[in-house]
């Protein structure tokens, strides 16, 4: 259920941001302007300059404040995690952790204007999970064991 809730909202991110990420990412390569698609073809060869979004100062004003507030979540589950009075409290603060890596990853995606690390934050999403699983099974058969 976790694998499949952060797939989809890693895809929603990326549907929503494709076209934001797509302009300024061919602005930049083109150093501020957009090239027309060749000759040939009925599109004009001419360049146009890429304005910068009204909004993008916002935005970005808005994934630094984010990523402030995932870094101070990251701190506190790594507390959590050495200071768990019990083993399934590391457990849910490392499960946690991985979500906050993903959050991470996806926030520094939006920030460096690139969809090339999307695959590294599903990576980290299933890893995250499985780790899960496995901890819960060790309890389990821990738990079981002791009478």
């Amino acid at each position: 259920m976790i694998i499949n809730t952060a797939t989809i909202w890693m895809m929603q991110v990326g549907a929503l941001l494709a076209p934001l990420l797509d302009e300024t990412q061919a602005g930049h390569e083109a150093g501020g302007e957009r090239v027309g698609a060749g000759s040939g073809h009925g599109v004009a060869t001419s360049s146009t300059v890429i304005a910068p979004s009204p909004i993008e100062p916002v935005l970005f004003f808005i994934v630094g404040l984010s990523l402030a507030l995932v870094m101070v979540g990251m701190v506190l589950c790594l507390y959590r995690m050495l200071r768990g009075p019990h083993l399934a409290d590391r457990v849910l603060a490392g499960d946690v952790l991985s979500m906050h890596v993903v959050g991470l990853v996806i926030l520094l995606t939006i920030r460096l204007r690139t969809t090339a690390f999307f695959d590294a934050a599903l990576v980290v999403a299933i890893i995250g999970f499985a780790s899960t699983l496995a901890f819960a099974q060790y309890i389990g058969a821990r738990r079981s064991e002791t009478p």
